[in-house]
């Protein structure tokens, strides 16, 4: 191989290289703060609103029947939300379903470069056919 073509094969590697790591690393952090972000505003607004379920229960121990059936709807309605939230394990399979997808645009990438180089001829060629003409 001559210079040019090592330089050409090295610069080919070299886009593709870091396109997958720049597309890696894009992955990962999106991830990590949606992840943390999600986590860290449902964990304040639902910390927030037990503590005012405490404070109203506390403050109030000799509520009538009518307040006491409002704080247990309260809870509820906590303990709803609280069970609809992804768990750890959740958030583990969608990192790994998004390692899958990688892979999946990885083996798509090598597959369409021969489908791409094949248009170009026959796009050189028509284009040469019609200059003829």
């Amino acid at each position: 191989m001559t210079t040019i073509e090592w330089h050409e094969l090295l610069r080919t590697w070299a886009a593709a290289i870091l396109l997958l790591i720049s597309t890696s690393w894009t992955i990962y952090w999106s991830l990590k703060i949606a992840r943390g972000a999600a986590a860290k505003s449902e964990q304040d607004k639902l910390t927030a609103e037990l503590k005012t379920i405490k404070d109203a229960l506390v403050s109030d121990e000799r509520s009538d029947s009518a307040s006491f059936a409002k704080m247990e709807t309260r809870l509820q309605k906590v303990e709803d939300d609280i069970r609809h939230l992804p768990t750890k394990e959740q958030f583990h399979g969608i990192e790994l379903a998004m390692g899958d997808m990688k892979g999946d645009l990885r083996e798509l990438a090598v597959s369409i470069r021969p489908l791409a180089a094949s248009v170009e001829r026959i796009d050189n060629f028509l284009m040469e056919r019609a200059n003829r003409s």
